[in-house]
């Protein structure tokens, strides 16, 4: 049982796909460094970049779908919890910039139907390691217990 007055727990990661609301993301390329981005699985995301490429190589096609649109941007769809590379190459095969990818947890979602249950409640949600983080506090003992269901709920 979640306490009424702190509400933090790790719950099973959720296996829910949600609705598609597409958010532009803007990433510097450098051969030297790799960068990370976040989706959120079953969300697409257009990831523009500040160097022209041609080719796009992705290490594990179960974790997202990758698709080049123009020469300086390419689609995400993170298919399920976990972590994948990207490499980016221009017509002459010369790496230009490598991307981790990270699909992780529509906390959107469930931050939004905790908050339209149990409007009382100051509940945050987030996503660490493929598991959902509850913080805040709740009314009472009958309000934590909710969002603890809710939750569990969202784990399927």
């Amino acid at each position: 049982m979640l306490a009424p007055a702190i509400v933090a727990g790790l719950l099973a990661p959720l296996a829910v796909a949600t609705g598609a609301q597409a958010r532009d993301q803007i990433v510097s390329l450098s051969v030297a460094q790799s960068k990370s981005i976040r989706v959120s699985k079953g969300k697409p995301q257009t990831i523009r970049t500040d160097a022209a490429f041609y080719e796009i190589v992705i290490g594990d096609t179960e974790i997202a779908n990758v698709n080049p649109l123009t020469d300086k941007s390419f689609y995400v769809l993170g298919n399920k919890l976990g972590t994948t590379g990207i490499a980016l190459f221009d017509e002459q095969k010369q790496l230009v910039g490598t991307v981790d990818i990270e699909v992780t947890l529509d906390t959107d979602r469930l931050a939004s139907t905790i908050r339209e249950t149990i409007p009382e409640a100051d509940i945050k949600v987030e996503s660490a390691n493929g598991r959902v983080v509850l913080s805040g506090q709740a009314k009472d003992s009958v309000d934590a217990e909710k969002v603890e269901k809710i939750a569990k709920n969202f784990s399927g």
